[in-house]
């Protein structure tokens, strides 16, 4: 008999105070930076103060903030359009410390880094070898430099996310930074006011769509439509999720404002890789939540329905060129310039794994080596710098075969993990936390279906997914282990 997961009213608050304070604090900062720089600086100060005694108190609070600020890359955006201080520079020393104080003042040690320290740590040193042999020195050590304030937030997750309510915490928080982005992207691209971009928050740009016909893709604050359509997708299982899950009307309602905005940003992007993990995310959906035949029909033709109604037909007609890759005889796709240089890409990719098969050409060293190696090709006529549109054959260009087998394993121990986690769960009556589990599994295989499609050309937020990924485990754990004690009190 399946034992209900009972909600903690606590939890609830928390949530409640967390998704107020954050639709509050967007408002709050969008108005203040139309009034100008300078009581930016004033309010982001004060916000800051409150962030940084909150997170000190209370780690988590820190981990639900690092979550929102890296999904809307909201540092950089205030870095480069309004020329205002990093908030992602004291964010991680902040949240180190939170762990320190807690460590002081609890005398317990924190519990959960070993295997993302191993892990991350491996991935790090791995790429650090590429200081010694890389032709361009600097873009390795630059590239090595940013990589390790995320491998730093990557541990750092998975030691502050120990319990069920911090799970749910950092999904909420993802999710509304899902609203806060997609919202501003929808409306953007509803309205046409592309020449707005919204305090930096959603821009678009005029790219190829189809052929010779070009229109605009919504970039968000990513500056790349697919990189941007890549974190989106992850939030449609959690906004389903939670959609599902939450008792209260009005959770069910944000998470279904989630749920939208995130699909339809999806769309807005023109990213064909963006909606082939969109496809493979509603696969994995279905085969997990298994509707029954009738409301499976009546949700997939409703969800057809609303689908052919807001995709524009310029997106209908971008996503069928995807026949070309199975097909000779789609000239449209043969033309499309993108084909010819997503082609030309992996090509050069594959060739500097040839010649540099077991260390490859250097973290971050390809765009540096890949007019010497397009020539040869021939694919591309564009004389620039180009990058592989693809995370793994960027590892194999990048980092050969060392960097594969240590990313490879990466990823193997994370979704072990998640599956381990969701089953042991679900075997103990936790089905609710169980089904969020798969929802982040669903979500995190998401990411990595588009990264067939999109080299990493913005890490942060996979780091932050390998972080919760490999957190999950001991959480699973945790959770097992106050039910067992709980169930041993009441014998």
């Amino acid at each position: 008999m399946e034992r209900r997961i009972t909600t903690n009213p606590r939890s609830s608050g928390l949530t409640a105070v967390i998704i107020v304070a954050g639709i509050a604090v967007a408002g709050m900062l969008a108005a203040l930076l139309y009034l100008g720089p300078n009581p930016l600086y004033a309010i982001v100060g004060l916000v800051g103060l409150f962030a940084v005694a909150g997170t000190l108190v209370k780690p988590e609070l820190g981990l639900f903030l690092v979550a929102f600020l890296t999904y809307t890359r909201f540092s950089d955006v205030l870095v480069n359009v309004h020329h205002a201080p990093s908030v992602a520079k004291f964010l991680v020393p902040l949240l180190a410390g939170a762990v320190l104080v807690q460590w002081v003042i609890t005398n317990r040690p924190p519990t959960g880094w070993e295997r993302a320290t191993v892990l991350v740590g491996s991935f790090v040193l791995v790429s650090s070898i590429s200081l010694l042999y890389a032709d361009n020195f600097e873009r390795s050590w630059w590239a090595i430099e940013d990589f390790l304030k995320d491998a730093v937030i990557a541990i750092l997750v998975a030691i502050i996310l120990q319990r069920a309510d911090t799970l749910r915490g950092t999904v909420w928080a993802l999710l509304l930074a899902g609203i806060f982005l997609g919202t501003i992207s929808v409306v953007q691209y509803l309205t046409g006011d592309y020449g707005n971009t919204y305090f930096g928050f959603s821009n678009a740009a005029e790219m190829q769509i189809v052929a010779n016909q070009t229109g605009f893709r919504i970039t968000g604050p990513f500056g790349s439509p697919n990189s941007y359509a890549q974190v989106m997708v992850v939030l449609v299982p959690l906004a389903l999720d939670r959609l599902f899950a939450e008792r209260s009307l009005l959770l069910k309602g944000v998470a279904f404002w989630a749920f939208v905005a995130t699909s339809l940003t999806v769309v807005y992007t023109f990213s064909r890789g963006g909606f082939i993990a969109l496809a493979v995310v509603t696969i994995l959906v279905i085969f997990w939540r298994r509707p029954p035949l009738p409301a499976f029909l009546l949700l997939a033709a409703v969800g057809m329905g609303l689908f052919f109604f807001a995709a524009p037909p310029e997106y209908l007609d971008r996503v069928g060129t995807l026949s070309g890759l199975v097909s000779s005889d789609d000239v449209s796709s043969q033309s499309d310039v993108s084909f010819r240089g997503r082609a030309n890409e992996y090509t050069v990719a594959l060739m500097m794994f040839r010649d540099n098969p077991i260390i490859g050409v250097g973290l971050d060293n390809y765009p540096e080596k890949y007019l010497e190696y397009s020539r040869l090709v021939g694919l591309d006529a564009r004389y620039e710098q180009r990058s592989p549109h693809d995370l793994y054959l960027e590892i194999a260009a990048e980092q050969g075969i060392l960097g594969l087998l240590v990313f490879g394993t990466l990823l193997y121990v994370m979704f072990r993990g998640m599956w381990q986690a969701k089953n042991r769960l679900a075997r103990a009556g936790m089905k609710a936390l169980s089904n969020l589990v798969t929802a982040i599994m669903i979500g995190t295989a998401g990411y990595f279906t588009s990264a067939l499609f999109i080299h990493n050309s913005y890490p942060r937020p996979l780091w932050l997914l390998v972080g919760i990924a490999l957190a999950l485990p001991h959480l699973a754990k945790n959770e097992l282990d106050i039910q067992r004690s709980k169930g041993n009190r009441t014998e």
